[in-house]
This record gives structure tokens, C-alpha cells and sequence, in this order.
């Protein structure tokens, strides 16, 4: 009852000497303000001369006169701007700056199903003392770490993991003073386990204003469980996906700091080569090492390399640091020989060449070099996917048909005129097919490869149709999927096959067209005409694409737009995988990458799946499980969506080893693995030890208190906390203009009311 009636009382303005003083502000020269007082009482004197005229005895005429005067007196004093100026007293509730610890040892628990040492902080606050509080003070409250959040007390009612690194006593006390301006706190409420991690020791100097009064330190401790340590680990070891060979390489991860934050350390690293069985090889100019400092409790680190040739490599790690315990990580990876080469030759610059750059270029795996023909006749010679940033198509400095055409491991024949096919350096291209490059041929309106040329490519006997009587004529027609396509990589694929049977497009038929020996035919005309052609001979894999407005399906309009869209970039890409790397092509993969690789018990577990290598219309199917040291396997969730990056939490039991599982069932072979250490206590090692004495100094040397958290109740009555209860007094000085009094203008009402009902009784004007 007592807080409800000193807390009622806040807020009110009692006056310091109810008289005040008065002062004047006119809004003209006192000559005028006169002249405006003579003018109405002449009036007045006027009206009351005139008196026998309008037969009205003389008191009646002598209250009107004493009212008209009266009206034009306090008009005259309003123009003079009278104000009353006068002293006010306002009490306020203290302030009191609320210090939550979130810092990563406040996650300790004495055991399994007990509480974590923020928990019992938070819960002995709020049910304890802040009922009792909470009308006594203006609360201001902050959650600090190794910096300062402002909170309110929904946040913390609802915060159960807390995820902060090391704790900085000094410089969030500083801040949190710093944000309260001109009116300093009444005492500062800090709870903490009492682990100082992080900075300068903090000293009682912080706690003083600029008038040099200390502010109480008012400090709630509950101690954090289990041994304290400085240690360093590695995890999230990442390279680009896919790695090729010959490339430069930046070897990407993290080193977590406990304990050893602004130290400075090394790290090493050293890259080993499968030669074959389990034999491990030193790569050449493999090792290297680079000082390191350690800012913070999470720290990025790289390594730059190059690998010499396609196969496993075997990656060691390691981060050490004096008088800190040192990590070490092993980690392999299947470097691929090289990018897919694409050569790409087009008769014409048009939507067909670009279509095909596009859908080339933006392939990391795939590097395009195109040569494509203006209307002059000239060339443009472009490349892309040469590097891993390298996305966009770039004009480059390859200067000849032949530099397109060198070492390709694809050739894409697009509109091409027999004049430009004898251009084309047909013995690099034979050569390049004896060794098992694939061919796609995109024909259209112009006349098919003389059987000559074919010939002195190579490709007479692989090519998937054979155009020795051939002829070109356009029509409207429609296709459909043949029993092969559902059955051949080219076009396996649910969206193609759900997109329709019989697709509308304005396609050319092709006379004369007939299919390789060994060719299958995927897409007919409904004419019967062979439309998309593939075959397989030893090491060669070909297709013929009869009609180049097939790359526009992605284009029709209509409602079944979308569905056609999905189906062209499913043939399209589809095809062109499977002639680039033929049936022993690698699909993409599940990658599990885990927040952590040490946690303390009770602490949740960020999980993140990246799906790498796999295309952007690939769907994966992710089923992650989880082992717990009982060896009780539990599933986390399965996905099946298109592939891409997934994220789950995980908070673990009990202390032990924990193996997490990720696999695509599609896929072969696609899984991976991950383990992280679960351990019955804090990670965060204390720098100072467990400073349940300094909080007791602070406490002590700033006229605060110092409790356990099973004491918090006791903080509220403790008699040297007496004077943090006084309300905050402020004086101001109110100044109040006549004329917003409101006796004044019932004063002025009052006096035309009565001037109106004498005239009006009376007759008079």
C-alpha cells in the first residue's frame, strides 16, 4: 500500500510560494493601452450624460457606467500582457539501470533438467523482486555480453538459450551510464554469474557521475558450473563447390576462441594427395602458416592455394596460441580435373546464340568459349566461366575459330551456313571427337552439313541423323515425347513429362531426316519427323535438335506458360549434362555445416544443409538424423523441395559425443557427417577466475549491496539501500499568461453578461 501512495504522487507539480510574481509583456506602447482606457470610459461618460434622454433613473445608468469601464479595464490589461510567474516542485520515481549477463557461461547448468545460471537469475528477478519494484522505479533494461542490447522484460521473460560471447563488465556499465544523458540513475541492478571474460577489470571509478557521486552497485550472483578453460576449435571448413583443378583456391574457416579473445596466434595449414589406396602424399607447396589475431569468441581465417591436378586431397588445419590449448581439424575434398569445356559455334548473333550463352555461361562447372557470326560475315569470339567469380559473358582475346575449338569437351553447331562450316578447323574438332568430346547440332531454316564436312569433323559415324538427302522446309506443327524420353537422362524429368504430351509450339519440319543406327528418337513431330535425336557410340555421346525455334518454348504465351517454361529448362539442361558428362556424371551432394563443434549442455545447436553441386532445378530429398551418446537414433527432419540450403536447431540432453546424419536417398552415396562434443559445462574460460569478490568490492566501495540469487528478496529491505528509494525532485519555473486563467475569462463573461441584461431590461442601445 505504502509503493501504491508514494508512487500515486509522481508526476504532480506542487507550488513553491503560491503568490509567485507577476510581469507584463504588452503588446503595445503604454500610451496606447491609455488611450484605449480613456476611450471607453468617454463612452461611458457619453451614455451616462444622455441619461434623461432615454428616461432611465440615475443608479441604473451608473452601474452601466461602472460595467463599460470595467470591460474596457480589462481589455486595456490584457494588452499589457500580464503573466504569473512562479516556482514548481516535481517528483519523480528513481531510475534504475537493469544489467542482464548473457555472455556464453550464463548457459551453465548444475546438471541435466536444471536450471541454466541465466534462468535462475532471470526467474529469481521477476518473480521475486521486480513485483515488488516495479511501482518504486523507472526501469531501464539491457542485456551485455562483450557489448550492450537494450531489453524490456517480454523479451526476457521469453529468453531461454542465451547467445552471447564473453562478458565485458567495464565498458557496458560505462555505456549503459552513458545513455541515461544529464539524470544519472538512482543503482545500477547487475546479475551475473560473476565470470568476467572480457576488457579492462572494471573499478568503482565507472560507477560516479560528472558531480562525482557514486551510483550503487546493486549486484545478484549465481555461480556458473564446471571447470573453466582456454581452448581454441575449428569448424566450418568450406571451399568452393565444385572444386576444380589449376584454379586458385581460398580455403575458408572458423577458429572459436574461449578465453583466448585479443591474443595473438598462428595458424597451419598442410594439403596431402591420394595417390592411391590409402597412401597420403605431401602436395607441392602445400603447407603454410600465418600469424593470427584472435578478436573475439568467433574468428574468420583463410588459406590460398592451388591444386595441381583432379582427385582427393586431404586438408589439415590447425590454431594455436600461447598458453591456450590448440586445435586441429582434418578435412577432405574430391577436387574435379578441370571445368567442362564448351565450344559453341553460331551462324548468326541472335536470340538462339544468347539463349545458349546464357544457359551455358551461369554453370560454374561449364567453361563456354563461343564464336558467333555477324551480319558482315566477321566474328565474335566470347568466353565465360573461366573463373569462379567470373559469371558474365566478357569479349576476350581469342583471336581465331581454332582457339574456340582447342581442347572443348562439347561442340554446339548452331545455324551455320555451309560456307561456315568449311571455316571451322574440322581436324582439331575430329580429334577432339576421337578422344570422346560430345556434339550438338541446333539446326533451322538453312541448308543441313554436306555428309563431306561431317565427315572431316568426325562425326559421320556418331552423329545422331544422317542428312545425305535432307531438306528444310517450315511449318506450324506440334511434338510430342516419344517412350524413350521418359526412359533417357536427356529429358528424364517429372516436370517435362507433367508439362504436357503434346506441346504448341511453331516448329520446322525437316524432309529427309533420318536417325543414326543406335540414335534414339525423344521428340517427334506429330508428322512422324524426327524433331530431338540422341545417341551414344563408345565414348561419343551427339544429339540433333531439328527445329532452332525449339529454344523458344520457354516463351509461349498462354496459361500453359509456366509449365512450358519448366519443361524447356529441364530439356535443356538436362541435354546438355548429359552430353557434357554422359551417364557417369557426379550429382550434387547434402553438406552439413554446424554452428558449433564444442557446446555446453543445455546450449541449441544451429544445423545448416547446404546442398552443393546440385542444379537449380534439382530437387533433393533431405532426411537429417541425429545419434545421441545413448546410440539412439532420432530423424530431424526430411525435406523434399528444390535443392538449396536448410536449417534446423538441435538442443542436446545429455553431455557426451553426438554424430548427425544428412543423406539424399535419391542419390547414391550423397551423404554427410558431422560430430560435435556436448560437455556438462561452460566453454567460456574466466580470465579473472569466477569474480564474486570484485562484485562485492564494487558493491562495497559504491554504497550498493551484493546478494546471493536465492537472497534477491532481501534487496528490499536493506537499510543502506534506503536512499535509491527517494523520489527524484526537480524545480522548475512555470510562467502562466493572464488570459489563460480561467477565472479571467469568467470574469470577462460575466461582465458582458451583465452589461447585456442592463441594456436589455432597460431599452437602452
Amino acid at each position: 500500500m505504502a509503493a501504491r501512495e508514494s508512487s500515486a504522487r509522481f508526476g504532480k507539480d506542487v507550488s513553491v510560494g503560491l503568490l509567485g510574481q507577476w510581469t507584463f509583456e504588452p503588446v503595445a506602447p503604454p500610451w496606447v493601452l491609455l488611450a484605449v482606457l480613456g476611450f471607453g470610459a468617454g463612452i461611458a461618460w457619453f451614455q451616462y450624460l444622455r441619461r434623461e434622454v432615454y428616461g432611465v433613473k440615475a443608479l441604473i445608468m451608473k452601474a452601466l457606467f461602472g460595467v463599460k469601464v470595467a470591460i474596457f479595464l480589462v481589455f486595456t490589461i490584457l494588452l499589457a500582457g500580464p503573466q504569473w510567474t512562479r516556482e514548481a516542485k516535481q517528483e519523480r520515481p528513481p531510475r534504475m539501470v537493469v544489467l542482464f549477463d548473457v555472455s556464453e557461461s550464463m548457459n551453465s547448468a548444475e546438471g541435466p533438467d536444471q536450471p541454466t545460471a541465466f534462468v535462475k537469475l532471470r526467474d529469481a528477478f521477476l518473480r521475486r523482486l521486480y513485483p515488488l519494484w516495479q511501482d518504486r522505479f523507472q526501469f531501464r533494461f539491457y542485456s551485455f555480453s562483450s557489448q550492450l542490447v537494450s531489453t524490456d522484460v517480454e523479451r526476457l521473460r521469453e529468453m531461454t538459450n542465451v547467445v552471447g560471447a564473453a562478458s565485458d563488465l567495464r565498458g557496458p556499465v560505462m555505456e549503459a551510464i552513458s545513455q541515461q544523458g544529464a539524470n544519472p540513475p538512482a543503482a545500477i541492478l547487475m546479475l551475473t554469474d560473476g565470470n568476467h571474460n572480457w576488457g579492462p577489470e572494471p573499478t568503482s571509478d565507472i560507477f560516479r557521475t560528472e558531480e562525482d557521486t557514486p551510483i550503487p552497485l546493486i549486484a545478484v550472483s549465481t555461480p556458473s558450473f564446471g571447470e573453466l578453460r582456454k581452448s581454441l576449435a575449428i569448424h566450418q571448413v568450406t571451399l568452393p563447390s565444385p572444386t576444380f583443378a589449376r584454379e586458385p583456391v581460398e580455403i575458408r574457416f572458423q577458429v572459436a576462441a574461449s578465453g583466448a579473445e585479443n591474443q595473438e596466434g598462428e595458424t597451419k595449414m598442410k594439403i596431402e594427395y591420394n595417390s592411391e589406396g590409402d597412401v597420403w602424399e605431401p602436395m607441392e607447396n602445400g603447407e603454410a602458416s600465418k600469424p593470427f589475431t584472435l578478436l573475439g569468441s568467433t574468428n574468420l581465417a583463410s588459406f590460398g592455394t592451388q591444386f595441381p591436378r583432379g582427385g582427393r586431397y586431404r586438408i589439415q588445419l590447425e590454431a594455436s596460441a600461447p598458453g591456450v590449448e590448440s586445435a586441429s581439424v582434418v578435412h577432405e575434398v574430391e577436387v574435379e580435373p578441370g571445368r567442362w569445356k564448351v565450344a559453341l559455334f553460331a551462324g548468326v548473333a541472335g536470340w538462339r546464340a544468347g539463349s545458349l550463352t546464357r544457359r551455358i555461361a551461369y554453370v560454374p562447372r561449364y567453361s563456354l568459349q563461343a564464336a558467333i557470326s555477324t551480319r558482315g560475315g566477321s566474328w565474335v569470339f566470347l568466353a565465360a566461366g573461366l573463373g569462379e567469380e567470373d559469371r558474365k559473358l566478357e569479349q576476350t582475346h581469342l583471336l581465331s575459330l581454332e582457339g574456340v575449338a582447342s581442347e572443348a569437351d562439347l561442340y554446339i553447331f548452331s545455324g551455320l551456313s555451309p560456307a561456315q562450316y568449311q571455316l571451322l578447323p574440322a581436324g582439331m574438332i575430329k580429334e577432339r571427337v576421337e578422344k570422346g568430346a560430345a556434339v550438338l547440332l541446333v539446326a533451322g531454316e538453312e541448308e543441313p552439313p554436306q555428309p563431306s564436312v561431317l565427315e572431316a569433323m568426325g562425326l559421320s559415324s556418331v552423329f545422331a541423323a544422317d542428312f545425305s538427302n535432307a531438306f528444310l522446309s517450315p511449318a506450324a506443327r506440334e511434338v510430342s515425347l516419344t517412350e524413350a524420353a521418359a526412359k533417357h537422362r536427356a529429358t528424364k524429368s517429372q516436370t517435362l513429362i507433367a508439362a504436357a504430351k503434346s506441346l504448341p509450339v511453331t516448329l520446322q519440319s525437316f524432309g529427309g531426316i533420318q536417325p543414326a543406327p543406335d540414335s534414339e528418337v525423344l521428340i517427334r513431330f506429330l508428322g512422324g519427323e524426327p524433331c530431338l535425336v540422341a545417341r551414344t557410340a563408345g565414348l561419343n555421346r551427339s544429339a540433333f535438335v531439328g527445329g532452332s525455334d525449339l529454344w523458344r518454348w520457354q516463351f509461349q504465351p498462354g496459361e500453359e506458360s509456366r509449365r512450358l517454361y519448366e519443361a524447356f529448362n529441364a530439356l535443356a539442361d538436362n541435354l546438355i549434362r548429359w552430353l557434357v558428362a554422359g551417364e557417369e556424371e557426379e550429382k550434387g551432394k547434402p553438406v552439413l555445416i554446424l554452428s558449433q563443434s564444442r557446446v555446453p549442455l543445455g546450449k541449441s545447436v544451429d544445423i545448416g544443409v547446404q546442398y552443393a553441386g546440385a542444379t537449380d532445378s534439382a530437387t533433393a530429398s533431405i532426411h537429417l538424423t541425429v545419434t545421441d551418446p545413448n546410440r539412439i537414433t532420432t530423424p530431424l527432419f526430411v525435406h523434399s523441395q528444390p535443392g538449396g540450403f536448410f536449417t534446423a536447431e538441435y538442443t542436446p540432453s545429455d553431455a557426451g559425443q553426438y554424430l548427425f546424419s544428412v543423406q539424399d536417398p535419391s542419390i547414391p552415396g550423397a551423404t554427410d557427417e558431422a560430430e560435435i562434443s556436448v560437455e556438462p559445462f561452460s566453454i567460456e574460460t574466466a580470465i579473472s577466475g569466477a569474480n564474486e569478490d570484485l562484485l562485492k568490492t564494487l558493491a562495497a566501495n559504491t554504497k550498493g549491496a551484493w546478494v546471493d540469487a536465492d537472497r534477491i528478496a532481501d534487496l528490499d529491505g536493506l537499510k543502506q539501500l534506503e536512499p535509491i528509494f527517494e523520489p527524484r525532485v526537480t524545480y522548475r519555473v512555470l510562467t502562466e499568461p493572464l488570459m489563460s486563467a480561467p477565472w479571467f475569462l469568467l470574469i470577462l463573461v460575466l461582465l458582458f453578461g451583465i452589461e447585456w441584461f442592463l441594456r436589455r431590461t432597460h431599452d437602452l442601445p
